[in-house]
């Protein structure tokens, strides 16, 4: 799959949510700090792993659920 712990605990949590989490949401599911889960979901974003709206000044994420059906039962196992 080529994601490291990081990226595979985010895309965990958004999957578990199943709707649109602002970075600042992402952060107290997952324990990291707010500078890091922007990076990494920025990151996801640009390999299509995780979708993005802007709500006025808010990035808010959600898992691609439509791209990656397969994916998701990999990280569901992880």
């Amino acid at each position: 799959m080529g994601l490291d712990d990081y990226e595979i605990k985010i895309l965990k949590k958004l999957l578990e949510k199943s709707m649109w989490l602002s970075t600042h949401a992402v952060t107290k599911l997952t324990g990291y700090s707010w500078e890091t889960i922007d990076n990494y979901l920025h990151q996801l974003e640009r390999e299509d792993f995780v979708l993005n709206k802007k709500f006025g000044d808010k990035n808010m994420w959600k898992f691609n659920f439509s791209k990656y059906q397969s994916l998701r039962e990999e990280i569901r196992k992880a």
